[in-house]
């Protein structure tokens, strides 16, 4: 969710489209016998009949002749493409955008699954090693809450397979610990003609671990014990005892150019203007100009390691600078531009503009209900309302998750993937009121609302971002929904960002102060991992992303299966199907991402996962 730490859950790697396998799979002919051939010869014309003329062939199609450049705009102008330099004021994408055209992955995660784009391959089989190695009370090691600490008594640790230890205080203990190779193609070379090795990936990482680099992945560079060249085209990544975290693949570093930035300090690289408006590239367009206030120019890159494909197919790139959404969109429509990828402003279709051009995808992020299973402000005799499952069902019932979701229609945006967890009930508000009624909640005075004894069933829904128009009218939508069709009353609070970040005990979400929180959060990583007891926000976790306060020994234990086995099986399936069943989370509908590209530009692809838009820009074509 937008509001839980990267430091607090693991990350695995999820494929949400299936291949279909084609006829091209299909193995060579059988041979069958076959009867001599009988010849039968041609009928003789008669008087009469029309002599047909001899078909034509028609001349070979000249292929349509397609322009050399497209016009890109944002409506930020980055101040610089170094990796470390100072964070931007819209968040890193419109420098994200750019260095989609620079750079090609290293690694692309997409929802098919991730690409290897520069690697030779994804690290598999004898790439990834895990050995039992013993440590000692006062060794680094990473414990079962993800966190890189000192070995002390009390720590507990994650094995493989889902089983856990707990540290006693005395003697050796054997942990797993994770060796991860990474393998570059062969030939790779930098804009200039330099080789690109994996020298380049490994000075990336000396760069990014120097304090004064702004490196927003700052956890990976805590998780890593070595990060060290085997060869001119393998680098070798090693984790700290305990550290089985699926996300592996992230601990590729993306590369810098060595050869033209050694031997200066990262301070001076992030203030030069070289090394930021002008980077060595080793992706389709190498930047050759840029106009501060204006645009940026790139052209094709000879180097690409794609060149050989023909790609990129186009010459040039012009990335216009263009801060006034008015602006932005008349280009859009004058032909003046020609794509518009993600803007810090665009959440909603309507953010884009024209509608003729507006292209859209499911994002990562999905809007969410969470129940207090465990309000902290409640005492454990009464654990809270939502603590018992007919609760949980009832609401679900009670809502028409379809109404709820912004257009386009639910179908539609969903059609990439499905939302976490798998949730089957159905909307039945008479069902609803009937579990409600089981419950003890009942209309006694037939005004429209829920009551025991005279007192009226009232909960407490807080949502945030509140400037996110998704999540304020889906707040107003649920409240509507559950008074109008099961009597109950909702008391909506939107959340500054103070609130919605504040740690344990203090904050609204993560000191569980709440019995309804309507959140997005990002599901394409570990999801079931956000759900895990020990994430239960307390003194020793404050940050703790189980919000919901949901503990179940089952879902655990198919969980930490699912995130500590060599691959999930079976295991994150199980997690999910009791996620689903518990209920202590509804999924309502998926955020969406939204771009703009006039109908002339063939090629671009929204990916719920890519970092850009722009991601896949070497095979893009624009027609006349």
């Amino acid at each position: 969710m937008t509001c839980l730490r990267p430091e607090t859950t693991r990350r695995v790697v999820s494929a949400f489209l299936a291949l279909a396998l084609g006829a091209a799979c299909a193995g060579p002919p059988t041979a069958t016998p076959t009867a001599p051939p009988v010849w039968i010869p041609a009928p003789t014309p008669g008087p009469g009949t029309p002599t047909l003329p001899a078909p034509t062939v028609p001349p070979p199609a000249t292929p349509l002749p397609t322009r050399p450049a497209v016009t890109i705009c944002l409506g930020f102008e980055p101040e610089s493409l170094f990796r470390y330099a100072r964070p931007e004021a819209d968040g890193g994408l419109s420098r994200a955008h750019l260095l989609a055209l620079v750079e090609d992955g290293p690694l692309d995660q997409l929802a098919a699954g991730p690409q290897p784009a520069l690697l030779e391959r994804l690290p598999a089989g004898a790439d990834v090693r895990v050995d039992t190695v013993s440590v000692a009370a006062g060794d680094r090691v990473v414990d079962a809450l993800g966190r890189v600490v000192t070995l002390t008594a009390g720590l507990t640790f994650n094995l493989l397979d889902g089983e856990q230890v707990t540290y006693g205080g005395e003697g050796p203990l054997a942990l797993p610990r994770r060796t991860v190779r990474f393998t570059l193609r062969p030939g790779l070379r930098w804009s200039d003609g330099a080789p690109l090795t994996a020298a380049d990936s490994v000075f990336s990482f000396q760069l990014a671990a120097d304090p004064a680099a702004y490196v927003p992945e700052r956890e990976r560079l805590a998780r890593t014990a070595a990060y060290q060249a085997v060869d001119e085209r393998t680098v070798e990544w090693t984790g700290w005892p305990g550290d089985l975290d699926p996300g592996y693949l992230d601990h590729f570093w993306p590369p810098l150019p060595a050869h033209a930035l050694a031997g200066r300090p990262v301070t001076e690289l992030a203030a030069d203007p070289g090394a930021g408006r002008a980077p060595l590239s080793y992706g389709p367009f190498v930047l050759t100009r840029w106009a501060a206030g204006d645009q940026a120019v790139l052209e094709r890159n000879p180097y690409y390691w794609r060149a050989a494909e023909g790609l990129p197919r186009l010459e040039r790139v012009i990335v216009r600078f263009l801060p006034d959404p008015a602006a932005l969109n008349n280009a859009l429509l004058s032909g003046a531009c020609e794509v518009a990828p993600r803007q810090p402003g665009w959440r909603t279709l309507a953010d884009a503009g024209e509608p003729a051009f507006v292209r859209w995808a499911p994002g990562p992020e999905q809007v969410s209900l969470f129940f207090g299973l465990q309000p902290q402000s409640t005492a454990a005799a009464a654990p809270g309302f939502f603590a018992d499952p007919r609760a949980r069902a009832a609401v679900a019932q009670c809502l028409d998750r379809a109404a709820l979701t912004p257009p386009p229609a639910p179908a539609e945006r969903l059609a990439a993937r499905a939302l976490y967890p798998d949730v089957t009930v159905a909307f039945d508000p008479a069902r609803g009121r009937a579990v409600l009624a089981e419950l003890g909640w009942v209309d006694s005075d037939a005004d429209g609302r829920a009551d025991q004894g005279g007192r009226p069933l009232s909960v407490r829904l807080v949502f945030g971002p509140a400037a996110d128009p998704d999540l304020a009218g889906a707040a107003q939508g649920v409240a509507a929904q559950l008074l109008a069709n099961c009597g109950v009353t909702v008391a909506v609070q939107a959340l500054t960002d103070g609130e919605r970040l504040a740690d344990w005990p203090d904050g609204p979400l993560f000191g569980r102060q709440f019995d309804l929180a309507l959140l997005s959060w990002r599901t394409a990583g570990a999801p079931c991992a956000f759900f895990l007891s020990e994430q239960i926000a307390e003194a020793g976790n404050p940050a703790g992303a189980n919000v919901a306060g949901y503990r179940a020994a089952a879902f655990d234990a198919a969980c930490r299966r699912a995130l500590t086995a060599p691959a999930p099986g079976p295991a994150a399936a199980e997690a999910e199907a009791q996620l689903a069943r518990d209920l202590p989370v509804l999924p309502l509908f998926a955020q969406l991402r939204v771009a703009a590209a006039r109908p002339e530009v063939a090629g671009l692809t929204l990916d719920p996962l890519a970092r850009s838009e722009l991601w896949n820009a070497e095979t893009w074509t624009v027609w006349p």
